[in-house]
């Protein structure tokens, strides 16, 4: 038999040479490399959205899809990050482009029909973004083409508005011909005529080889230019000295490979890269994956070509644990647990050894190792019950069943409906009934509605 892709001869059953089954197995091999490294920096992109570093993660989505541009989840990505920095005409770029690899790709679509609805509502509020010309393709060319021809408008008008000046000028004047350069009855005049030759004179030259008479000399490095006038008379040289010009050095700067480190302890990783002569600055990056102390990912990536006195960011990985929130305000609490990418429930105590709005205890309790993205309930200081009845909270995003465990603990009777949403992960509170701020006694019904 002979190989199907180079026609070399196999023997009587293998279809590949022995060549070409090699080739065949290291692009396997490379490509699960890549597949492996892409992977890698997807989960250093969420990591660092998680810990609350948008603008970092949005750079290294930038540096992904400068090496694969043709990918559909990085494209949706760095969508998803511009559209949540309320950067909505970037985002819009980025899906469309994302719907143009995977035409068919429903979910790419909803994101896009949503970013064109968030824009169309700010451009109806009047907080139009930069750069945005409307909520569909067709609509930025329309306004496009009617802001080019206003601007032709106005220039035909400037043009039409100076030419009218000018012609009520000359009548104003009187003079409705354009003026003779000279009377119709004298004879012409030969235009003066002139002979330009240059000639440098060194600086171990002196100027007074040239004639005396005729010459001016010139200081030494300088280019002398000699004007010829010719008027019919004998020809009058004249001497006129300019600054020579000097060529300036081109200074080249040394460009400087940055070394791959990944994987590398934090001490092993910065002696090679200040090998290579350039500074290093550590950045820590919470990561329950990824063992501590170990870098994941360098800035600029690893194989760029730098400047010598660029700063290579080792991002380490560090394990993060709950901190003390102990006597804190649940709010302050709250907020920092959501900047790090972890889901807060409030379970309220009624005491009266702590003030209201004190967090009596957390679990997991302080020190504890956390996941990525863990739930972590706060219990929190409440006054002894009142006779009126409890503001219903905004139980939106909650999961099911720390919103059901809420609402049964004080009291209350939980009814569950199912709906689609599109916008909310399945599982999760999508609105209640009733609203939240509404009063509610003991024993009354609660309605969520849980994404499916």
């Amino acid at each position: 038999m002979t190989c199907n892709n180079c026609g070399a001869d196999t023997g009587e059953q293998e279809e590949r040479c022995a060549a070409c089954a090699a080739a065949d197995a290291e692009a396997v091999e490379v490509e699960v490399e890549t597949k492996v490294d892409i992977e890698q920096v997807f989960e250093q992109i969420r990591t660092l959205r998680i810990i609350g570093q948008d603008d970092e993660a949005l750079v290294v989505c930038e540096s992904l899809l400068q090496t694969h541009p043709d990918n559909l989840e990085a494209c949706v990505l760095m969508g998803d990050m511009l559209v949540s920095q309320k950067q909505t005409n970037q985002g819009v770029m980025w899906y469309q482009r994302a719907l143009r690899l995977s035409p068919d790709n429903a979910m790419v679509q909803r994101k896009l029909d949503h970013a064109l609805n968030v824009a169309l509502a700010s451009t109806s509020a009047g907080s139009v973004e930069p750069g945005f010309a409307g909520s569909h393709p067709a609509r930025s060319q329309r306004f496009s083409t009617v802001f080019i021809v206003l601007i032709c408008l106005t220039v035909i008008a400037a043009c039409t508005v100076y030419l009218m000046q000018t012609t009520r000028q000359q009548l104003a004047s009187g003079n409705t011909k354009p003026s003779m350069p000279f009377p119709a009855d004298s004879p012409r005049k030969e235009p003066e005529r002139r002979t330009v030759r240059t000639t440098t004179i060194p600086p171990a030259e002196s100027a007074e080889k040239t004639e005396p008479a005729t010459m001016t000399p010139a200081p030494q490095g300088v280019t002398a230019v000699h004007e010829t006038k010719t008027t019919g008379e004998s020809p009058v040289p004249a001497v006129v000295a300019q600054p020579a010009v000097r060529e300036q050095p081109v200074l080249t700067e040394r460009l400087v490979v940055v070394t791959p480190v990944s994987g590398l302890s934090v001490g092993e990783a910065k002696r090679k890269i200040e090998a290579s002569g350039l500074e290093v600055n550590i950045v820590p990056v919470l990561s329950a994956t990824v063992r501590p102390n170990r870098v994941m990912r360098t800035l600029p990536v690893a194989g760029v070509k730098v400047p010598s006195d660029t700063v290579v960011s080792l991002y380490v990985a560090q394990t993060p644990k709950m901190k003390n929130y102990l006597a804190m305000p649940a709010e302050d609490a709250v907020a920092d647990l959501k900047s790090a990418g972890y889901q807060p429930v409030i379970v309220e105590r009624e005491t009266d050894k702590s003030a209201p709005g004190l967090v009596l205890r957390t679990s997991p309790e302080n020190g504890a190792v956390l996941k990525s993205a863990q739930s972590v309930t706060l219990y929190v200081a409440k006054a002894p019950e009142r006779a009126s009845g409890w503001a219903l909270p905004n139980l939106r995003d909650l999961d099911q069943a720390h919103a059901q465990a809420l609402l049964v603990g004080r009291g209350y009777r939980v009814q569950l409906v199912l709906r689609e949403d599109d916008l909310i992960e399945s599982g999760r509170i999508t609105g209640t009934s009733p609203l939240p701020g509404t009063p509610v006694e003991k024993g009354d019904q609660v309605t969520l509605y849980v994404a499916k």
